[in-house]
């Protein structure tokens, strides 16, 4: 399992809107069409900071072939080169009627700042209070 923080936005509300919207763009690429489930992955916030990080696990899931890159592309373009955004639509096309770890659908410098389990609790992601609520 792995922490993936999301860069702080200007409030808690919109960093927490962001992580949602990153777990529903995700899930988009892979859910099957009669699935009534909304998004891929958990979203949890620090308790001191109020930044939010998706929580992910990197089990394969299925690209569907109609998946359609673009919602995902538009949350993470700010960040992101026309040449990272290429890149990505093109693995993402690529991944269509596969199988694949999710995680190796966002971008490197998305991907650099995951957190493992240990460098979560460490950094006061993982409380007491979230371990007894089953969150890992």
């Amino acid at each position: 399992m792995t922490y993936l923080p999301l860069t702080q936005l200007d409030t808690d509300a919109e960093s927490l809107a962001y992580a949602q919207a990153l777990s529903v763009a995700i899930w988009g690429l892979c859910k099957h069409p009669t699935s009534e489930t909304t998004n891929i992955y958990r979203v949890a916030q620090h308790p001191t900071t109020g930044q939010c990080a998706l929580v992910m696990d990197d089990q394969a899931f299925f690209v569907q072939p109609d998946a359609n890159p673009a919602p995902l592309l538009s949350l993470v373009s700010p960040v992101l080169t026309q040449q990272q955004i290429d890149v990505l639509e093109n693995d993402i096309i690529a991944a269509r009627g596969n199988s694949v770890a999710v995680s190796s659908l966002l971008p490197q410098t998305v991907r650099d700042n995951a957190l493992t389990i240990e460098q979560a609790t460490q950094g006061g992601w993982i409380t007491e209070q979230a371990t007894q609520g089953g969150w890992i």
